[in-house]
């Protein structure tokens, strides 16, 4: 569900931003983009957390966002570095934070689910 969601995304923005700093509309639509890839990770992370069977639903959801996030970023990574450009390290780093955020947020919803029958 992560990677359906979050993904396209998250990828849709940073193609809008570019490698400059956006201006204008691009910035706004670049952040609405990085919005909706946050909550692709919520309800990655949240459906995984209802569903896994060990009874560690926070696990999952911390696991399911991560994941979903570290592996795209990774190829993303390699081919700006093939290509010659720089990385933002400290850019790499947020995005990482957001999703594992996400993913606590997402393990957190699907464990209230779960108990709740829902």
């Amino acid at each position: 569900m992560s990677l359906t969601f979050a993904v396209p995304l998250s990828v849709a923005a940073r193609l809008v931003a570019g490698d400059g700093d956006p201006q204008g509309g691009r910035a706004t639509i670049a952040v609405l983009l990085s919005f909706g890839a946050a909550v692709g990770f919520f309800l990655g992370a949240g459906v995984a957390a209802r569903h896994q069977t060990k009874g560690t639903p926070l696990s999952h959801g911390i696991v399911t966002a991560s994941v979903a996030y570290i592996v795209p970023q990774t190829v993303l990574v390699i081919v700006k570095l093939a290509r010659g450009g720089d990385v933002r390290w400290s850019g790499v780093l947020f995005n990482l934070t957001v999703a594992v955020v996400m993913g606590v947020l997402g393990g957190l919803a699907g464990s209230m689910t779960r108990r709740a029958g829902a």
